[in-house]
């Protein structure tokens, strides 16, 4: 439903007649041309008073329809004139028009051949008329004013013709014949634009684009090229082989071809070059007593015509329209490349209205409305139909005798506006912003949308920073003014030309031509805004239309001549405007406030302040009309790059619109966003008093734990701890690493820990580590940037605090952190290299109760060797197990809760403990050694720390770390010093390394040879032999047989290695064996599967 407001006006109105009847017209920027039924052209200035004549020039007939074009600066003419009593219509065009003189004739040309093979003067500032051949008479024609081409509309084709530029010194101008497009209906009026063509007949609509292919040529020269390398292998094969073609009379020729009848079968043989065509041409000498069938399924069907006259509508762009075929003629005169072109179509619209009950009620006013940038003008390539001249914006425009249609062809192909009349139109003009149709009741003046539709493609909206009215939304009527007797419009960039005639009056004079001028666009702003004044109160939706409309014409004005100042400020308050109305009413799209604000260039403080000012008690309602306001603060305060620092009461108006509008955002803007200037006693106060506040449905607001998070950040802020420790301790541990994970911010400051993470680390250091832990796992905050929020403490280098080295074990604790686990180990091996090497014994120790352990296995963390028991300060797993000498067990079980949780044990004081709370960095430092992953960085560390310290454990440690970079060396070490765990170390640490185990015996043997060779030896002998026997039991299992065997000593005692050998060789068969039974087992599973599916 279109709109009705009044509140356009033409600036000026000039009236004046000519010396005969008019007929029709046409407009330039400047002039006005009127064809006379004197057979003449009259040229007036618009621009100065009165519109006087400049020029007039003859023409051959009678005008029926005029054109002017801006590129080649022509008219262009559609004339009748009677030859042997028969109406025929011409096509001609007059250049250099302004040079013309009464009574004096004009060079003659005719298009395309005139000028052809012909040495051109200086005359080419001659007055000239220009006749365009057409194979019929022509019914309608039009102009393209950025590439000078010409479509007229003949019987059912419009033939293009192409304007090209001749000459030198001089510039001649002559027009070839392009392309023909047969629409399939009978033409009544076309319009051009670029490669775009639009066509109607009186109940059709066509809209489609032109383009042009220059590889049609290449890709038919390489088939031929291909089928004929085809054809010489078929002939070089019949040549080698005489079974390829059968001599036989009595044959049938199959035909495939696409022919209509027999007749046509030679003539296509001729020119097909497959194989059908060889056949048949060995065929064609004895065709009179053969036989050729044509098969009817393969002849050429008839091509399908809709001739239905329902309405229908196709929006494309589609490359055809079934049952509306477009047939393309290229006359074969082309400059372009003659049959070098394909030619593509790619229907846009089309449309076929009702049919109408006569020829009044047919489609007119079909025109195109474009929208260019200077830099599209600038690159435009005028060549074949401007194909390489891609407007921003193109609309096409076509009206029924009721109704209006503007059609977006551009990018997005919709119908984005209709236009019900007030009455029956036969005439109606596009202008750049509003469209002019002619009823019963006068002149009407429409809003387009055709700029509304090229934004989105000049512009990026993105509803933040930038936003604009839909092309879509309904027109408006803005103007209405009484006319009699318009019979022709014409519209140029600031003037509206009308012809009219009183149809009752008989006498000469009856006839006038108006010249209207458009408003200023600062008077049509002024007189928009102060009508939608009127209706702010009474009527808000009539308000909203009419500031989107003068903030589409403010923008288009802006587009088209230029941001000036008077109109960018006014364009500025339109969308201050705009920004006001969604975000201080209950309107549908709230969120357009922020881009319109943002857009107005207003600044925050201001915003609020005028917004509190009118609204500030629907704010306490705590309604939905503050949502608009929301959407502008919510950007403003969490999505800048900056701070926004304002003064005190303003400030404090947002925290309270936050407080009655969005409760439940309050504690973010305090935490998150950007906002300063607030005092933090207010701030407290508005959170406090969620407790008791009520919700627009009268329930009880619930406080969540960001806010109670919220007022613990703010005691500190105000220097309370023990009130933020007392808040913090009411969340529960869960609550607070889900705040954290959402708000990983509220961990630092600064490159520091923050006063709140300062807390939770003094009072509650599990969970501190747990949060830290968290946002590791969630990727919120890095190993990298915890170790460099860790360096920016002064404790950071104290051994004595344990929460970085809590943070590095619970890293390595688990699988899923393998890509922290190579930085964190080997920053954790530093910090236990240090306690041990400050280590003291206790004098006293807590734990929580018995049955404790140190280390949880998994992730980096592997289990400890057995062996590292017996090493010392290690007594054995005994020793190990035992309770601590120096501590007291807090076991909930067995003792009261109030004694006291540790106390020195005075009668223990100058025992050596050997239990694992006392070496707990030991047990995790062998731990973390005896890990599987293939990172040697804290063995390196270890061994280089060997060189310089001494400290308890670090014979363990050393031995650990050398079983992964020479295990040899260790196996050694561990038999000099340790034989009695030799074994068990090999075990741990050889696998299945044929070298080790080849060096390692090799060396036990030498040693039980020069023990046998001493007398006093005994006992190491026989502790040598024993260790030399578990050596061989692990070796069977670990080494190949043949390896076995090969490193067994020449000079062995065959009873002692006969049983080994024996061992071998039976785990060699029950290889063999339990390998041939495998085989067996998958050759029978195979055989069930293979008859199952059989």
């Amino acid at each position: 439903m279109v709109q009705v407001y009044s509140c356009h006006h033409f600036t000026s109105q000039e009236v004046f007649t000519s010396q005969c009847e008019p007929l029709a017209s046409c407009s330039s920027e400047e002039f006005v041309f009127v064809a006379t039924a004197r057979q003449t052209v009259e040229a007036h200035t618009m621009t100065k008073k009165g519109c006087p004549l400049l020029c007039t020039f003859s023409t051959v007939g009678i005008v029926t329809d005029l054109n002017y074009c801006k590129r080649g600066n022509f008219v262009a003419a559609l004339e009748s004139k009677s030859l042997k009593q028969k109406l025929v219509t011409f096509t001609r065009v007059y250049m250099n028009w302004a040079r013309s003189a009464p009574g004096q004739p004009g060079r003659v040309r005719v298009a395309g051949h005139s000028l052809r093979n012909k040495k051109l003067t200086t005359k080419g500032d001659q007055f000239e008329v220009i006749e365009i051949p057409t194979f019929k008479s022509p019914n309608s024609i039009h102009c393209c004013n950025l590439t000078g081409n010409i479509a007229i509309g003949v019987d059912t084709s419009v033939c293009l013709f192409h304007l090209r530029e001749q000459g030198t010194d001089k510039v001649f101008y002559d027009f070839e014949h392009l392309i023909n497009i047969d629409m399939g209906f009978k033409i009544l009026n076309s319009a051009i634009c670029c490669n775009y063509l639009a066509c109607i007949s009186q109940n059709e609509l066509h809209i489609f684009k032109i383009d042009f292919k220059s590889n049609r040529t290449n890709n038919l020269q390489n088939e031929e090229v291909e089928m004929g390398q085809k054809l010489d292998r078929i002939t070089s094969a019949a040549g080698k082989s005489n079974s390829f073609f059968v001599e036989d009379d009595d044959y049938v020729s199959w035909s495939f071809n696409d022919v209509e009848s027999y007749s046509s079968f030679q003539d296509s043989c001729d020119h097909n070059q497959g194989f059908e065509t060889l056949l048949a041409a060995v065929k064609l000498d004895n065709l009179s007593t053969n036989k050729t069938c044509l098969l009817p399924s393969v002849k050429l069907e008839e091509m399908y015509i809709d001739r239905s006259s329902d309405p229908m509508e196709v929006l494309g762009p589609i490359k055809k329209v079934k049952g509306h075929p477009l047939k393309v003629d290229l006359p074969g005169n082309l400059s372009l490349g003659d049959d070098q072109n394909d030619v593509v179509l790619t229907t846009l619209v089309y449309r076929r209205f009702e049919a109408p009950e006569n020829n009044e009620d047919a489609l007119h006013s079909l025109q195109f409305q474009s929208t260019f940038s200077g830099k599209d003008i600038l690159k435009c390539d005028f060549g074949c139909l401007g194909s390489n001249v891609e407007p921003v914006g193109l609309c096409c425009f076509v009206s029924t005798q009721t109704t209006g249609a503007l059609y977006d062809v551009h990018s997005n192909v919709q119908l984005i506006a209709t236009y019900p009349y007030t009455a029956d139109t036969k005439l109606a003009v596009v202008g750049r912003d509003m469209i002019h149709v002619v009823t019963k009741n006068g002149l009407e003046t429409y809003t387009s949308r055709s700029f509304a539709a090229a934004i989105p493609n000049i512009e990026t909206i993105d509803d933040i920073d930038n936003t604009c009215p839909p092309a879509s939304q309904e027109p408006s009527l803005i103007g209405l003014r009484p006319f009699i007797g318009i019979f022709d419009m014409a519209k140029s960039d600031n003037h509206l030309i009308m012809l009219s005639k009183d149809s009752q009056a008989t006498s000469d004079g009856s006839w006038g031509i108006y010249i209207l001028k458009d408003a200023r666009m600062v008077d049509l702003y002024t007189d928009i805004i102060d009508l939608a004044f009127r209706y702010q109160t009474c009527n808000v939706p009539a308000y909203l239309v009419l500031l989107e409309e003068a903030h589409l014409f403010l923008r288009s004005a802006m587009f088209h001549s230029g941001a000036e100042d008077d109109l960018f400020e006014r364009f500025r308050r339109t969308c201050r405007l705009l920004g006001d109305h969604y975000a201080g009413s209950d309107s549908e799209c709230p969120h357009l406030a922020l881009p319109y604000y943002n857009m107005s260039g207003k600044e925050l403080s201001s915003i609020v302040t005028d917004q509190d000012e009118k609204q500030v008690k629907q704010y306490m309602q705590v309604d939905g009309n503050s949502i608009g306001l929301l959407c502008y603060l919510n950007h403003q305060l969490f999505n800048q790059a900056g701070s926004v620092t304002l003064d005190e009461p303003t400030a404090e108006i947002i925290l309270g619109i936050y407080m009655s509008a969005q409760p439940d955002k309050l504690s973010s803007v305090i935490l998150e966003s950007k906002l300063k200037g607030y005092s933090l006693e207010y701030a407290l106060q508005l959170v406090e008093s969620l407790k008791t506040l009520r919700k627009n449905d009268g329930s009880q607001y619930i406080p969540t734990a960001v806010d109670i998070i919220c007022q613990a950040v703010i005691q500190l802020s105000l220097c309370e701890p023990d009130q933020a420790r007392f808040l913090l301790n009411s969340v529960s541990e869960v609550d607070i690493i889900k705040v954290f994970l959402h708000r990983p911010w509220l961990l630092c400051k600064e490159g520091q820990f923050s006063s709140l993470a300062q807390l939770m680390r003094q009072h509650n250091s599990k969970l501190f580590i747990e949060v830290l832990i968290a946002l590791h796992d969630n990727k919120s905050v890095s190993l990298h940037t915890t170790l460099k929020l860790f360096e920016g403490d002064s404790a950071y280098q104290n051994p004595s605090n344990t929460h970085l080295r809590d943070y590095l074990e619970a890293i390595l604790s688990a699988r899923n952190r393998q890509d922290s686990h190579e930085q964190a180990a080997e920053l954790l091996v530093k910090i236990y290299i240090q306690r041990l090497n400050d280590w003291k014994p206790a004098q006293s120790r807590m734990v929580k109760g018995r049955g404790h352990v140190h280390v949880d296995v998994g992730g980096y963390f592997s289990c400890r060797y057995d062996w590292l028991d017996d090493i010392p300060p290690f007594k054995g797993q005994e020793a190990l197990r035992k309770p601590c000498s120096k501590m007291r067990v807090n076991d909930q079980v067995i003792r009261k809760p109030s004694r006291q949780m540790s106390r020195k044990t005075e009668d223990c004081m100058d025992k050596e403990c050997h239990c694992c709370c006392c070496y707990e960095d030991l047990i995790k430092a062998q731990s973390l050694l005896c890990t599987t992953s293939i990172n040697l960085g804290p063995h390196k560390l270890i061994l280089e720390a060997s060189d310089t310290m001494d400290f308890i454990g670090l014979e363990s440690l050393k031995l650990l770390s050398l079983s992964r970079t020479d295990p040899g060396l260790a196996a050694n070490l561990m038999l000099e010093n340790y034989p009695n765990l030799t074994v068990a170390f090999v075990k741990d640490t050889f696998f299945s390394d044929a070298s080790l185990w080849t060096d390692f015996l090799e060396t036990l043997f030498d040693q039980i040879r020069t023990l046998k060779s001493e007398k006093d030896n005994k006992d190491n002998l026989k502790m040598y032999s024993n260790i030399l026997k578990g050596v061989l039991d692990l070796a069977i299992s670990s080494l190949n047989h043949d390896v076995f065997m090969s490193v067994l000593p020449n000079d062995g005692a065959i009873s002692f290695f006969l049983p080994y050998i024996e061992r071998c060789c039976l785990r060699l068969e029950a290889s063999k064996l339990r390998n041939s039974i495998a085989a067996d087992l998958i050759a029978k599973t195979e055989m069930t599967q293979r008859s199952h599916y059989y």
